[in-house]
């Protein structure tokens, strides 16, 4: 039930944000990553400064086909009928394992 809410909780935040995410990281794709993460943490999602810099060192863009559409706050096609989480999810999930986190260790790749 707690996770259920919390799902509820950052569908809705996400569905009010959507249009401040997309005009923030739509266009072209300089600094959006950057600018993805610094709403995501303005929302309350990225809380620690280890995961704030871990977001912001492996640009979303890289992982996916259609960068117009990389920093957008949704799932992403990344091929073979497969998605890459949105980025709220990955950051949810780095908040939950930061204390996990090792010096010189990778967090995302």
């Amino acid at each position: 039930k707690k996770m259920h809410n919390l799902l509820s909780k950052t569908f809705l935040r996400t569905a009010r944000n959507f249009r401040k995410m997309y005009s923030a990281t739509s266009g072209e794709a300089v600094g959006k990553n950057e600018a993805l993460v610094d709403i995501l943490a303005s929302e309350g999602i990225v809380k620690s400064p280890l995961v704030e810099q871990a977001l912001k060192q492996v640009d979303r863009g890289d992982f996916v086909p259609y960068i117009e559409d990389a920093y957008i706050d949704s799932p992403q096609p990344i091929g073979h009928g497969a998605t890459i989480s949105a980025p709220h999810m990955h950051a949810y999930a780095l908040e939950w394992l930061k204390d996990s986190f090792t010096e010189g260790g990778r967090v995302l790749d």
